[in-house]
């Protein structure tokens, strides 16, 4: 019988901000005491995984992207300041890792309907941050090891 102590710490909600910084989109990504408490290897492998799962991610009537597309697409969404500041979840179910992760990424209702191009932009966003925090934990744990 898994408690419910238990069952909170197999499950790490990474809560997402969004907002508008100079007229680019800042992305903030809060990690849960459960993530940061779990070893650097694991928390690096998750990171890992997550940037897997987020890249591979379809999104409909998104063909022939390119950096420039991706460029305009921010631009873009930047000049909307009605939809920010707005968030996202990535929940991430841990119980049974051996098997994979179960990961189910929502957004906040107010943008639901937004165009592909911005999911793009969002997705690409978080993957920088995501990977910026992994390469700061491998960093420090070389450090360490000096």
């Amino acid at each position: 019988m898994t408690t419910e102590t238990q069952a909170s710490k197999s499950v790490v909600n990474l809560n997402i901000e969004y907002t508008i910084v100079n007229n680019l989109l800042n992305t903030e990504v809060n990690y849960p005491l459960n993530f940061l408490s779990l070893e650097e290897v694991t928390q690096v492998q998750l990171l890992g995984s997550l940037i897997e799962i987020l890249n591979k991610m379809e999104v409909p009537e998104t063909s022939n992207i390119t950096a420039n597309t991706i460029q305009e697409a921010h631009d873009e969404l930047v000049k909307e300041p009605i939809l920010f500041p707005f968030g996202s979840v990535i929940k991430m179910d841990l119980t049974d890792m051996q098997n994979g992760i179960a990961v189910e990424f929502t957004h906040d209702s107010k943008i639901a309907s937004l165009h592909p191009m911005h999911t793009i932009v969002l997705l690409d966003s978080i993957i920088k941050v995501l990977k910026a925090m992994a390469v700061m934990i491998v960093r420090k744990t070389e450090q360490a090891k000096q």
